[in-house]
């Protein structure tokens, strides 16, 4: 008998938005998502959805003029917003890795590649510089990177994207961290490249048994190494679930779009398929945040609020007409 994973991260009701000219517009909305020990969840959604502003919320590294205004982050059980300072750079440095949309703006041009990935056993670590070096040399090799003075003393600048990314993963989990947050991590990569960049985050997350929250526009992506999805738009969740059921029966229209995008090499010769229109954050907070796009919209739609209503089959979905469908009612 296998014991239940423990909860790793849980993200409830949050709520961030950004300030200019002394106007808020919120960003995201009520935002809430739960991680296990191990798992792998995946965040899709358009580009301007907040995937990466809810994400990042994690870490607090929101930019400037971004505050989180509701809603809590707890972290193996303990709420980070109680964290003292020290407490709170040892998450950083040692729970939890980051992987960025574009390493070329995230790692430091100043820094060698092995000053990058070492950086973090010399501020949170008791090795010494032997064991640092053999540590660096053995991650460089996890990653598929050489272990070669002649490598690893260039600069990023010096390296390949998908170099880069991989430097940017091994410095990532240098210090076996219990959760990795990518964002977007292979959109500037060519496909073979993205390809090996997700094996290579699957098989690092399995080896060093670490949880994994993927950040991601493309769908297709997600659904490669993704146990569950979060399909998010308009600082909304609008449906949850596990990656095979929602990849096969989609319930939310926005879905639905997104699947119906994804090109199909047997379509070839065809116009690729679309969602008409652009996000939009302007929505009455409660109303369905899909409503200006969706082809199914009718009056009841715009008659009432909506929420995340479980159905049957234990996803969770925000649509009128899918609550109304499986008897459940969203209102």
């Amino acid at each position: 008998m296998t014991d239940t994973p423990r909860e790793l991260l849980r993200i409830e009701n949050l709520c961030v938005s950004v300030f200019s000219h002394r106007k808020e517009q919120p960003i995201v909305y009520g935002f809430s998502l739960m991680l296990h020990e191990g798992e792998t969840v995946g965040i899709v959604g358009e580009s301007g959805c907040g995937k990466t502003t809810a994400a990042l919320s994690v870490g607090r590294l929101l930019p400037d003029g971004f505050i989180i205004t509701g809603g809590t982050v707890s972290f193996a059980g303990k709420e980070l917003s109680t964290f003292s300072r020290s407490e709170y750079l040892r998450f950083l440095g040692c729970d939890i890795g980051f992987v960025f949309q574009n390493p070329m703006t995230s790692l430091n041009p100043l820094m060698t590649v092995y000053d990058q990935i070492a950086e973090r056993l010399v501020l949170f670590s008791q090795m010494n510089r032997q064991e640092i070096h053999s540590r660096v040399c053995s991650m460089l090799r996890e990653v598929g990177l050489p272990d070669t003075p002649a490598f690893y003393m260039q600069y990023p600048h010096q390296l390949s994207g998908g170099m880069r990314q991989r430097v940017m993963i091994a410095s990532a989990i240098i210090n076996n961290p219990k959760l990795i947050i990518a964002d977007e991590p292979t959109t500037a990569l060519d496909p073979t490249v993205q390809s090996s960049i997700l094996s290579l985050l699957h098989i690092v997350c399995e080896r060093n048994g670490c949880a994994l929250l993927l950040i991601s526009h493309n769908l297709a992506v997600i659904a490669s190494i993704c146990s569950r999805i979060a399909v998010m738009y308009a600082g909304k969740i609008v449906e949850a679930g596990e990656t095979q059921l929602i990849l096969k029966e989609p319930l939310h229209p926005y879905t639905q779009g997104l699947i119906r995008s994804i090109p199909d090499p047997a379509k070839k010769g065809n116009p690729l398929t679309s969602i008409a229109g652009t996000v939009d954050h302007c929505h009455a907070d409660e109303m369905c945040p899909f409503l200006k796009r969706c082809a199914f919209a009718d009056e009841y739609c715009q008659s009432r609020p909506v929420d995340l209503c479980r159905t049957a089959d234990k996803r969770l979905c925000r649509c009128l007409r899918t609550g109304y469908r499986n008897g459940n009612g969203c209102s």
